[in-house]
C-alpha cells in the first residue's frame, strides 16, 4: 500500500512540473522538419577582348611626322601648351613655327594649342606655368632656360597631372627633348683641336680659350660646351685644362642671351689685355653674337685671330657665318623640334611610353674661310 502511494505521489510532483515551467508541454506529438540544401555549381565562360597594338606609340607617330602625314588625326580633340623660351630670338621662332605646324598636321584645333612666352625671366615662366596648368590642357612643352624654374614647375606638373616635355633644359621626371649637349661639346672641342694648326700655327700660340656657360642653366646645358675641355685636355695636357692652374681654358659666365655675352666678354678681355689670338666656345648664336659685339665695343676685334664656335645654325648664325664672324656653327635642325614634341606628347595621351630622351640630329656647318 505504502509503494501504490509513492508512484501517485511522483505522478502528482510531475504533473505540477510540467505546468511550472515555462514551454514544457506534454510530448502530445512531435513534428520533425528536414532542411534539404542543394548545391548548383554554373560555369560561366568570359570572353576578353584583347586591345589591338595602339596606332599611336611614339614610334609609329614619328614615322607619320617623317613622312609628313599623320593618320587619324590624333591630336584632334586634345589639348597641348607650349612655353617658348624667347620668341625675339630666331631659334625660339623656328622652334614655335614649328610646334603650331606640326600640331595642325596631327589634326589639331588651333584653339586647343595655348602658346606663352617665358622672355627668359624665371617669375614669368613660373605665371605661364600656373595658367598652363588652369587651362585644361593634358600635354605642356616647355621651353625655359632656368634649371631650378623647371624643377619647381614639374613639381606642380605632377600634382595637377599634366604630361611635361623639356626643351633643352630638362624638367625633372619628365622627357628631355633636344641636343646631347655633351655630343656638341666633343664635336666642336676636336673641330678645334684639328684646326688649331691651320688657324694658328700650333696651340702654342693660342692666348686664351673662353667657354661660356652659366651655373644656372643647369649641368645639361653646361656640357654643351664645357664638355669641350676635356678634349682640349686630352689633345693638350694641363694647358687644356678648364679653370686649371696655367691653363689657357677659362670658364666666361654668360647665360644665352646678347647682352650677357657681351658683358662677359668685356669681363674676359679686361682680366687679359694682352690677349690676341683668342677662341670662344659658345652656349648659342645670341650670345656668339654678343660677344663679337663685346669685343668690336673694346677695339679688340679681329675676325682673323678670333676663333667663334656658335650654337644652333638659325637665321642669326648663317648671317654671322657669311660674314665671316662666326667660324663654324652646330646645326640643331630646330625647326624638326616640333618633330619630336608632337609625337612624343600624343603618345602619352594614347597611353603609351615615351623615351626619357628625344635627341636630335646635329652637324657642323663650317664658315665659308673652311671651305
Amino acid at each position: 500500500m505504502k509503494k501504490v502511494r509513492l508512484i501517485m505521489l511522483l505522478m502528482a510532483g510531475l504533473s505540477l512540473m510540467l505546468v511550472l515551467i515555462p514551454g514544457c508541454k506534454p510530448a502530445e506529438e512531435i513534428v520533425v522538419t528536414e532542411t534539404v540544401t542543394e548545391t548548383v555549381t554554373e560555369t560561366v565562360t568570359e570572353t576578353v577582348e584583347v586591345e589591338k597594338e595602339s596606332p599611336y606609340t611614339y614610334e609609329k607617330l614619328r614615322e607619320m611626322s617623317i613622312a609628313r602625314t599623320y593618320e587619324g588625326e590624333p591630336a584632334k580633340g586634345h589639348k597641348f601648351a607650349f612655353g617658348n623660351l624667347l620668341l625675339t630670338i630666331p631659334l625660339c621662332q623656328d622652334v614655335q613655327d614649328g610646334i603650331i605646324e606640326e600640331w595642325g598636321l596631327a589634326g589639331g584645333d588651333p584653339d586647343d594649342l595655348l602658346i606663352l612666352d617665358n622672355q627668359v625671366d624665371a617669375q614669368i615662366a613660373l605665371d605661364n606655368a600656373e595658367i598652363v596648368f588652369n587651362s585644361g590642357s593634358e600635354v605642356f612643352i616647355q621651353f625655359q632656360a632656368d634649371a631650378q624654374v623647371n624643377a619647381m614647375i614639374a613639381r606642380r606638373a605632377e600634382d595637377a597631372g599634366v604630361f611635361m616635355l623639356g626643351i633643352d633644359i630638362p624638367v625633372p621626371g619628365f622627357p628631355f627633348m633636344g641636343a646631347n649637349n655633351y655630343g656638341i661639346s666633343q664635336m666642336t672641342g676636336e673641330w678645334l683641336a684639328d684646326k688649331v694648326d691651320t688657324i694658328y700655327g700650333g696651340w702654342d700660340n693660342v692666348d686664351v680659350v673662353f667657354i661660356c656657360w652659366h651655373p644656372q642653366s643647369g649641368q645639361d646645358v653646361t656640357l654643351r660646351t664645357k664638355g669641350a675641355a676635356d678634349v682640349l685636355s686630352a689633345r693638350f695636357g694641363e694647358t687644356g685644362v678648364l679653370d686649371g692652374e696655367g691653363s689657357k681654358v677659362e670658364s666666361l659666365y654668360a647665360t644665352g642671351t646678347a647682352e650677357s655675352g657681351q658683358e662677359a666678354i668685356l669681363d674676359g678681355l679686361a682680366a687679359h689685355p694682352d690677349a690676341e689670338n683668342i677662341v670662344v666656345f659658345n652656349l648659342n648664336n645670341p650670345e656668339a653674337s654678343g660677344i663679337i659685339e663685346g669685343a668690336k665695343l673694346a677695339g679688340r676685334w679681329d675676325p682673323d685671330k678670333w676663333t667663334i664656335i656658335g650654337q644652333g645654325q638659325d637665321d642669326l648664325g648663317k648671317e654671322l657665318l657669311a660674314a665671316e664672324e662666326l667660324d663654324v656653327d652646330v646645326d640643331y635642325h630646330f625647326d624638326e623640334y616640333a618633330r619630336f614634341c608632337i609625337p612624343g606628347g600624343l603618345a602619352h595621351v594614347y597611353g603609351n611610353p615615351v623615351p626619357s630622351h628625344l635627341f636630335v640630329v646635329m652637324e657642323l656647318v663650317e664658315g665659308p674661310q673652311y671651305q
